[in-house]
């Protein structure tokens, strides 16, 4: 009894372990109160197209730090680990902005948006082409942390300098600096990306309607839809709205078979090690281990086939409004 026990036990955390499913991180963006929203298709390079939400951005350029100057380079960023997330050298420090990791990182300077609070936007490089993103920061006070954080890098590394909740510089410090130069980008949040074709429609501002399925094909600014034997190059000016057709319920059991059959396999050759250990029926352990990691693997694979499907969506193109754009409203 013992050893079916142990046995036992040893299976449970096992599946207990291939059914946890890791958090995913929080997204940091925010958006700009008041900022016209127009609602497109942008190419994603050889990974298709997406659905976005384009958004003209302004505020004031910040200073800072004179140590760092206008905007943060590439060999500012490594020097002082800013945009590179955790180190061992500012695990330590409790400001927010270094546990961003921007990959294709290229430059980024501080402002104070439209609505007074400040951010900072960040340059980088994805694929072929430089895009931008802006990241919120708390209030002025997080600005003079981070000033802290770039002027005492070097005590801070050998542990003889701690960064209190309220910044030691004052508010009537010359820096962080606002200065009166404008910084203005367009920043560009995707709502749905077109990675495989997906069944799907296409309402044309004529009244046209094009169904079949949807091409992850952008080129000079027209989609493809393969309606049928027939092959469409439609202009995105043309669109005014994107139908998506879900698949979730047969994504979520095409997953949850293959799944179950591989962790069927899986809790088999488990079955057969612990009876092997134990000296128990081989036969016995490794039906056992199978039918437990099958059903277990089958319920997983069932859940995570549901959490990454793509769902139905009706997606007006335009002028969006802003308060609909936050809320991520579709039509």
């Amino acid at each position: 009894m013992f050893r079916k026990v142990i046995a036992l036990l040893t299976a449970t955390s096992l599946a207990w372990s291939s059914v946890c499913v890791a958090g995913q991180v929080r997204n940091v963006e925010e958006d700009e109160e008041g900022a016209i929203v127009m609602r497109t298709i942008v190419s994603r390079g050889e990974s298709g197209w997406a659905i976005a939400d384009i958004r003209e951005i302004s505020g004031k350029l910040v200073v800072i730090s004179p140590r760092v100057g206008a905007d943060i380079d590439l060999e500012e960023s490594n020097r002082f680990g800013l945009f590179q997330g955790r180190t061992t050298y500012n695990q330590r420090v409790d400001i927010d902005l270094l546990d961003i990791s921007q990959e294709g990182f290229l430059s980024a300077v501080f402002m104070t948006r439209s609505n007074g609070k400040p951010a900072v936007k960040i340059q980088f490089r994805f694929g072929p082409r430089t895009h931008d993103k802006m990241i919120p920061l708390k209030d002025d006070n997080e600005l003079r942390r981070i000033r802290e954080y770039i002027e005492h890098i070097e005590e801070i590394r050998a542990g003889k300098y701690d960064i209190q909740e309220e910044s030691q510089i004052g508010a009537d410090a010359e820096y962080p600096m606002v200065t009166d130069d404008t910084v203005s980008f367009e920043l560009t949040r995707p709502r749905f990306m077109l990675a495989s074709r997906t069944s799907g429609e296409v309402v044309l501002k004529d009244g046209e309607k094009v169904q079949g399925e949807l091409v992850p094909v952008y080129e000079d600014g027209r989609i493809m839809v393969q309606a049928g034997l027939d092959t469409r190059w439609i202009p995105v000016s043309d669109i005014a709205r994107v139908r998506l057709i879900g698949d979730k319920g047969t994504h979520a059991m095409k997953t949850a078979v293959t799944s179950g059959i591989g962790s069927a396999a899986g809790g088999a050759l488990a079955g057969a090690f612990a009876a092997w250990q134990t000296e128990s029926s081989v036969k016995s352990y490794a039906l056992f281990g199978a039918v437990f990691f099958g059903v277990a693997g089958f319920i997983t694979g069932f859940l995570t086939g549901a959490r990454t499907a793509k769902g139905g969506g009706d997606y007006v193109l335009g002028p969006v409004e802003p308060k609909d754009a936050r809320k991520g409203k579709k039509e």
